[in-house]
C-alpha cells in the first residue's frame, strides 16, 4: 500500500509541486516520453492505481453500472460510488 508523509505541506507548497508536476508531465507528454516518464517515477502499485482510477472515470462515462466496475476491476462499492458522485457533478473533465 502507498505511503504519504502524515506530515502536512503548506498549501502554496503543494500547489507549487502540484505545477511542477503538471509541466513535467505536460514536456513528458510532447517529447512522447510519458510511458518512461510515469515508469521512472510510480511504483507498479502506484501505476495499478491510477490506470484503474482512469479506467473508473472512463466506464463511468460510458454509463456502465457502479456494481459492474467495482467486480471488474476489482474496487470497492464505496470508492466506486464516491468517484461516480465527483464524476456526477462535473470533477473529472
Amino acid at each position: 500500500m502507498p505511503h504519504v508523509s502524515s506530515k502536512k505541506l503548506k498549501k502554496e507548497t503543494l500547489n507549487k509541486l502540484y505545477s511542477q508536476f503538471g509541466r513535467a508531465f505536460e514536456k513528458s507528454a510532447r517529447h512522447s516520453q510519458t510511458k518512461f516518464f510515469l515508469g521512472d517515477l510510480l511504483t507498479k502499485t502506484e501505476k495499478v492505481m491510477l490506470a484503474k482510477r482512469f479506467a473508473v472515470i472512463y466506464l463511468l462515462s460510458q454509463d456502465i453500472p457502479i456494481s459492474y466496475i467495482a467486480e471488474s476491476l476489482g474496487m470497492s462499492y464505496s470508492t466506486i460510488f464516491r468517484m461516480s458522485l465527483k464524476y456526477d457533478i462535473g470533477k473529472y473533465t
